[in-house]
């Protein structure tokens, strides 16, 4: 096996430093805390995030394609979309540039100002900062790895920016879906659709359909 491939591989379920995906905070973490003893971390918690990752994928898809139409269709490519760098075993700085189409099929539906609108547009701005220069700080400051309740609490907040903001366009997604599906299936929005349907049905027979043949 090349050497690239030796020492990137193994990363899917490693704290590495650049790992942007969920797993990679707990990881590094675990690592540098365990490794400061000599020891290393195990693969369990990999296990336990490919199911969580596989659950995140589920509860997605079944809230976004609630949405009929059009927009339930791209509600749940773009929810699929957000779930995957967040659980996925290693994500990358360069995964990134997803989150910008996640936020292009999103924003036809976005009211500017609105709550989704704001984590939409915090989460692109959030994925958008240079992790690496924090993560460069968090190590300068010897806050890598943590020691004590207040230096782990520090550098989850540091470690963690591109990951709030990969959590705040999924929010959005799903914000817009639970709004979406509600408008469609609230009981003014079924009258009005059965209205139509019973209208449509008993409409008069113009003097063409009447003529007989």
């Amino acid at each position: 096996m090349p050497a690239n491939m030796r020492e990137t591989a193994p990363s899917a379920f490693r704290g590495r430093p650049g790992n942007r995906a969920m797993i990679g905070l707990p990881r590094e973490v675990e690592a540098g805390v365990l490794g400061s003893q000599g020891l290393h971390p195990g693969s369990g918690l990999g296990s336990v995030f490919l199911l969580v990752e596989v659950a995140a994928l589920t509860a997605t898809w079944f809230a976004c394609s609630r949405v009929p139409g059009a927009s339930g269709r791209v509600l749940t490519v773009a929810g699929l979309l957000a779930v995957v760098p967040i659980f996925q075993g290693v994500t990358w700085d360069h995964h990134l540039t997803v989150e910008i189409l996640v936020v292009v099929l999103l924003a036809p539906m976005l009211r500017a100002g609105s709550l989704a609108w704001i984590l939409a547009v915090g989460g692109v701005l959030l994925t958008g900062v240079n992790q690496q220069v924090i993560d460069a700080s968090l190590r300068v400051n010897g806050l890598e790895p943590p020691h004590g309740v207040a230096q782990l609490a520090l550098f989850g907040a540091g470690a963690s920016i591109d990951l709030i903001g990969m959590l705040a366009n999924l929010a959005a997604v799903l914000l817009v879906a639970r709004l979406q599906a509600g408008a469609a299936y609230s009981p003014a929005a079924t009258c009005s659709a059965t209205r139509s349907t019973l209208l449509g049905k008993a409409a008069p027979l113009t003097f063409a359909e009447s003529a007989p043949t």
